[in-house]
């Protein structure tokens, strides 16, 4: 099972939210293969250096969690998903967020079976990988 995992979910886990560390060990006993796109690690790591009084023991913290999955740079392939992604969004007039492009555009890059967010509806066009909120994988994974 390959699962290409959102900011926001790593967000919950370093927060310490029982659902997103259930989930997170529940996926560690199944043998998943667990993702983030480089994107990602931008996206996480902005949201501990943005914080005014950013302790050196967040920034080791962040960085320990960032190394138990796999890493996605945005290399020529994605970014030519991610171009074709856009393009298409753009002449049909619809909201860009570039980031979300390219995670999404990772996962297809990827071919996962799951695209892991708490923001569902930043995610479309993909049939090739099922949003999956965390209740819904974890559900998923029980069965």
């Amino acid at each position: 099972m390959r699962i290409l995992i959102d900011t926001n979910i790593l967000i919950d886990i370093d927060r310490g939210e029982p659902e997103a560390i259930e989930l997170m060990e529940a996926l560690t006993e199944k043998g998943a293969d667990m993702f983030i796109s480089t994107i990602t690690i931008s996206e996480f790591l902005t949201g501990i250096f943005i914080q005014e009084q950013t302790k050196k023991s967040q920034i080791i913290n962040g960085r320990e969690l960032l190394s138990q999955f796999k890493y996605t740079a945005l290399d020529p392939q994605i970014a030519e998903i991610a171009g074709e992604r856009i393009a298409r969004r753009m002449k049909n007039e619809l909201l860009i967020e570039y980031q979300d492009e390219i995670i999404a555009s990772t996962a297809i890059f990827l071919k996962a079976d799951f695209l892991l967010t708490n923001n569902k509806k930043h995610y479309t066009e993909m049939p090739e990988t099922k949003i999956v909120d965390a209740k819904e994988l974890i559900k998923t994974i029980k069965k």
